[in-house]
């Protein structure tokens, strides 16, 4: 330990343990690279209702990181929006993963399009850090994701030192390679497609804007005060970063002196963070992998949280009867919950069993599963403008209808399913809430539409679906019944309907669609319907659905 003394007070530190040197692959705008979609194209990726990426062909529409999608509509009738898809991303990204793993037999997964690994051992198999570099660049460069588009020629800024550029090997690629002390300036450095000097990092990120570290709230608090670099935060005394920004500040400290890191606080790691979850009999599917270690998963997790420590990477590894193995780390800069670790587990296994580039999967059953912590924080939340929002409240959502489940008794609980069908009601199940089935929904990859049905009744999806349908009544303007004749037309102009058990008396009609007749299972006597759907809006607002079917009308589904 040693004392620094600044102007604002006196500190002490602890010594900075040299950082490992980190080889890391990334695939700038990976969504679309993924989805063949080229850089020219405009198309965005959508999260939350919010932009989270864009193609340079959207940018050059005047589309921005974080504008709403609501008001994307009127950009341009070009712009592809894409919703975002954690698991189809990752997927992808595996045949990527699998290349590293020919390299190095523990790789770091940090996000869909970027990962890495300590090089090294690799180093002194493959003959010295450049000729690793060769190797990694010439087996990324075969695979046809690598050629969606050649990435633009970007320079670190003025300032940066010890440090040279890969561009001369990099030709007509879209993905960028970076070689530095620790995976933080790693990932700094692969934008760039550069190699780090080892004992350099403080003086490549030094003249980089302070964005490479904080988000936007951050920036302009420290940009007015003169604070425009990652350097110039070192001329503040730490004792104020601290005191100004809390953990936030100590970490930005840290990443400025190119000490790697998350902006959470990390703590030392025990021994006790890890588990072996013995699988008797051996199993093979991933699926059944997932659900057998889920319970252990939860009771380890609960575990850390009694000790107020919360994972930020882990290190999942996997043995077979006949000794085979496979061990990766997954990263991420907020807490990990259970659901995204047997996620992790499930992809990790899925990547294995299903290789893409020639490797051998498992020849037996997978005998046990190690989960170990490396990397914790003491704080579950995150810091998001202004306010302490806990993070991932889809787990809590899982666990509070499981606890629900618990009380009530199985059965009592249902949950909608996404099935084929035409009708609003045909195209949702309800069925027993059981969490592998909610899992099941989650890894449905969004980007493969589902084949079109004749006669489906077309989008807006409704709001409300009666199951089973209510009687109504649809009139014309003189109080005459409206039916439907043979041959699929309204025997007479409806004007007003009504629906008595709702108590919706005579509402007058202003538009009506259709109609449109079906002819359902006509093989099947048991089964078959014969029906007519039309879409009625009434002049006080009400869009709904009215079925036609045995000489009544029902109402089958509301339009918020």
């Amino acid at each position: 330990m040693r004392r620094r003394s600044f102007g604002g007070g006196t500190l002490f530190e602890l010594e900075t343990k040299p950082l490992a040197r980190t080889l890391v692959i990334s695939y700038r705008g990976w969504p679309f690279l993924a989805r063949s979609i080229p850089d020219d194209q405009a198309a965005v990726v959508i999260k939350n209702a919010r932009v989270v990426a864009l193609t340079g062909g959207a940018r050059r529409l005047g589309v921005s990181i974080g504008d709403r999608a609501i008001t994307l509509a009127s950009s341009s009738f070009e712009l592809a929006c894409i919703e975002d898809d954690f698991d189809f991303d990752m997927a992808s990204f595996e045949e990527v993963v699998a290349i590293a793993e020919s390299f190095c037999p523990e790789v770091e997964v940090f996000s869909p399009g970027v990962c890495g690994f300590n090089v090294k051992g690799p180093a002194r198999y493959f003959g010295g850090e450049e000729s690793l570099l060769d190797k990694v660049i010439d087996a990324l460069s075969g695979l046809s994701v690598s050629k969606g588009g050649a990435i633009s020629v970007v320079k670190p800024p003025n300032g940066a030192k010890g440090f040279h550029l890969l561009s001369d090997r990099l030709l007509d690629l879209s993905f960028g390679v970076g070689l530095a002390d620790g995976p933080f300036v790693a990932k700094v450095a692969s934008t760039f497609s550069a190699v780090v000097e080892a004992g350099f990092s403080k003086e490549f990120i030094s003249p980089f804007p302070i964005g490479i570290l904080i988000d936007e709230g951050e920036v302009d608090t420290l940009s007015k005060v003169g604070v425009n670099s990652v350097g110039q935060i070192l001329d503040i005394p730490r004792d104020l970063m601290v005191e100004r920004f809390g953990k936030v500040g100590s970490r930005l400290y840290e990443l400025a002196r190119g000490v790697d890191g998350d902006l959470i606080e990390a703590r030392e790691v025990k021994e006790r963070h890890q588990v072996r979850i013995d699988l008797d009999p051996p199993e093979t599917l991933s699926q059944a992998i997932s659900f057998a270690i889920r319970a252990k998963v939860d009771d380890f997790f609960t575990a850390l949280t009694l000790e107020g420590v919360y994972p930020l990477r882990v290190r999942i590894s996997f043995e077979t009867e006949t000794t085979e193995a496979i061990s990766r780390v997954w990263s991420s800069s907020v807490p990990i919950s259970p659901s995204f670790l047997i996620s992790y587990v499930r992809r990790q296994l899925e990547g294995w069993q299903n290789p893409t580039i020639g490797q051998d999967p498992p020849r037996s059953g997978i005998i046990y599963c190690d989960i170990e912590v490396l990397e914790v924080t003491s704080t579950p939340f995150v810091q998001l403008d202004l306010y302490q929002v806990a993070i991932h409240p889809q787990d809590r959502v899982l666990r509070a209808i499981e606890r629900a489940r618990d009380k009530v008794g199985d059965g009592s609980i249902k949950v909608p399913r996404k099935r084929a069908g035409r009708s609003p009601k045909d195209q949702f199940q309800l069925l027993n809430w059981q969490l592998d089935l909610f899992e099941e929904e989650l890894r449905v990859e969004s980007s493969k539409e589902a084949p079109p049905w004749p006669g489906q009744v077309p989008n807006v999806k409704p709001s409300m679906v009666f199951d089973p349908m209510v009687e109504m009544e649809l009139v014309s303007e003189g109080g005459v019944a409206v039916g439907v004749s043979p041959s699929g037309e309204l025997t007479c102009s409806p004007k007003f309907f009504s629906v008595p058990s709702l108590g919706w008396k005579m509402r007058e009609i202003e538009r009506i669609l259709g109609p449109w007749p079906m002819n359902e299972l006509w093989w099947d006597d048991a089964r078959r319907r014969r029906l007519a759907r039309v879409q009625i809006v009434s002049r006080d607002g009400v869009a709904l659905n009215a079925v036609m079917e045995a000489s009544k009308w029902h109402l089958e589904a509301i339009y918020d």
